[in-house]
């Protein structure tokens, strides 16, 4: 039809959400996939740029270079949780 235009509902979130990652993501029948940065960041609730900072300081959990990206094991996030709690 001429001029209609597609709007979306008035409560429609200009943005689709995201998905939290969490431990169900391995159980799911991938137990060995590796997440990104971007999933590592919602999981731990910091900015990707903090996940890089820690890398750069030498710091942060331990990661796999793939290519040119960074990936982390499930496994890995959460030992370097553990650590990071018995530190403090």
């Amino acid at each position: 039809m001429p001029g209609s235009r597609y709007r979306p509902a008035a409560n429609a979130h200009p943005f689709p959400r995201e998905k939290a990652i969490t431990d169900s993501d391995n159980r799911a029948g991938r137990p060995d996939r590796l997440w990104t940065v971007d999933d590592l960041s919602r999981f731990l609730g910091v900015p990707v740029n903090t996940i890089y900072k820690w890398r750069s300081a030498g710091g942060g959990p331990p990661a796999h270079r793939v290519g040119k990206y960074l990936r982390f094991a499930a496994h890995d996030v959460h030992q370097w949780l553990a650590t990071q709690r018995e530190s403090h």
